[in-house]
């Protein structure tokens, strides 16, 4: 173990207080109806997000090849002080341009925030001989991030109740603020670095060939993991229209999205026993059927019992995202790290931009119900195609 292994072990607790404020979106559980009232159609909700998505696209790799280059505690200080911001704009947007302008910032932050958060996580824990850990470290911040998540959604949904909407703006962005002394305090790791004399957008398409060609685990990973997480992403913002049509008050809103998020806490915790139990490949088969079993559910019943299946995309959500961010930092050079990390955001963030319009237009010309159905058709096929793919590249 290095020498200082106690002040990188230290970054842990901090990456845990970071991701734990900015879990607490106060306005999750009342988002679209938020959009609503400020005069968007599903359409035009789905189109913010599209475009939300594709300046992460275009973010994403740069940033993280940035933080490759200079520090990941820099990435995450830029991270913190555009998502106060975004959410400061979000409390006065009214219309589809002003919104746009808010998303367009919290873009930044998303970008800034991913690759570098993962790394630094990554890196932390090998200096101090704890890489083998690191599935169990990734699924403690993911459940204590979705804790906050579902306590902030009690309280949010309460407040818009209460007071307003935007005020849920306010306090996520007041609270994600509050942890920038604790990023200025983050010690980052020794390690080798891209060297700032190289060719740098040689280095950079480098880097992307490594990811989506050179290593075939990491390109079918990227691809199966991008479909995977645009299923469950656009199911999120059916949701709530969806709760309406089952006749669900918007008084239990929060509560009933608290109680997702906990479970999808749950989930995450006990996704490392789940894979030794049944093994990588089991586990990956039940990842895509969780999903694509909710879509077809909800897109033939309209009924308060369908509740049950809404567990599974968060299910799907809570055990993938610990399992398949350890197997991509498994396959990763240090150096490189963050770059790679990005990449993969970057396709599943694609994924989302080029179907989820889609989706939002079965919403508003037929019904959710037909949109349900274009899910499970969509991504269902997309992400089963993959695996047998993916399967093979682990053999080589």
């Amino acid at each position: 173990m290095h020498n200082d292994a106690k002040i990188y072990i230290a970054n842990i607790w901090k990456l845990y207080f970071i991701k734990i404020a900015r879990a607490a979106m106060f306005m999750m559980p009342i988002i679209t109806l938020f959009f609503q009232e400020r005069g968007l159609s599903m359409t035009e909700i789905m189109l913010l997000q599209s475009i939300f998505s594709v300046t992460i696209v275009l973010l994403e790799i740069p940033s993280g090849y940035l933080a490759d280059l200079f520090e990941r505690k820099t990435s995450i200080i830029l991270a913190i002080i555009f998502a106060a911001l975004g959410d400061f704009i979000y409390a006065f947007a009214y219309g589809f341009w002003s919104m746009l302008l808010a998303e367009l910032v919290l873009a930044l932050a998303s970008s800034f925030m991913s690759g570098a958060y993962s790394a630094l996580l990554y890196d932390s824990l090998k200096i101090a001989g704890k890489e083998s850990e690191h599935k169990k470290y990734a699924s403690r911040i993911f459940a204590m991030s979705k804790v906050s998540e579902a306590l902030a959604a009690v309280s949010g949904a309460a407040l818009a109740v209460a007071w307003s909407m935007a005020s849920t703006f306010f306090l996520s962005a007041f609270l994600i603020i509050l942890t920038l002394p604790l990023a200025l305090s983050i010690k980052e790791p020794p390690r080798d670095k891209i060297s700032r004399h190289s060719n740098h957008l040689k280095e950079l398409v480098a880097i992307i060939k490594f990811a989506i060609h050179s290593n075939k685990r990491i390109k079918w990973l990227i691809i199966y993991g991008s479909t995977l997480s645009a299923s469950t992403l656009v199911a999120v913002w059916m949701l709530q229209p969806y709760f309406k049509v089952i006749q669900i008050p918007v008084t239990y809103f929060g509560i009933l999205w608290a109680t997702l998020n906990l479970s999808g806490a749950f989930f995450a915790l006990f996704a490392p026993i789940l894979e030794e139990k049944l093994g990588l490949r089991k586990t990956l088969l039940l990842l895509a059927s969780l999903p694509t079993i909710a879509h077809i559910v909800l897109a033939n019943f309209n009924s308060i019992w369908v509740l049950v299946f809404i567990f599974f995309y968060f299910g799907a959500h809570g055990l993938s995202v610990p399992i398949l961010q350890d197997y991509v930092n498994r396959e990763i050079d240090s150096s490189k790290r963050a770059s790679v990390l990005s990449v993969y955001s970057l396709f599943s963030r694609s994924a989302f931009v080029l179907l989820s319009p889609l989706v939002g237009y079965f919403a508003d010309i037929y019904d959710l119900q037909t949109a349900f159905l274009a899910s499970a058709i969509i991504f269902g096929t997309l992400t089963f195609i993959s695996l047998p793919f993916l399967f093979k590249s682990q053999r080589e």
